[in-house]
């Protein structure tokens, strides 16, 4: 399984790691003006520190679905 960071370019509050079988990347609309999927990392880490995004560092916890900010 892979993993891929979601960036809202619009309404930004953080952004959030996804599994690649998470059900709103493998939906996603590709041609989306307000939103930006990155490529596919083999690890959370390595997403988090090609990406810049420091989700754990923020205290968030695994919601099954993303990893999110609580």
């Amino acid at each position: 399984m892979g993993y891929v960071v979601y960036f809202d370019l619009i309404d930004a509050k953080e952004n959030k790691i996804h599994p690649t079988t998470c059900q709103h990347y493998r939906k996603r609309k590709r041609d989306a003006s307000t939103t930006k999927w990155s490529r596919e990392f083999e690890s959370k880490d390595e997403a988090i520190r090609e990406t810049g995004v420091s989700i754990e560092a923020q205290g968030c916890v695994d919601s099954g679905a993303a990893w999110m900010k609580v």
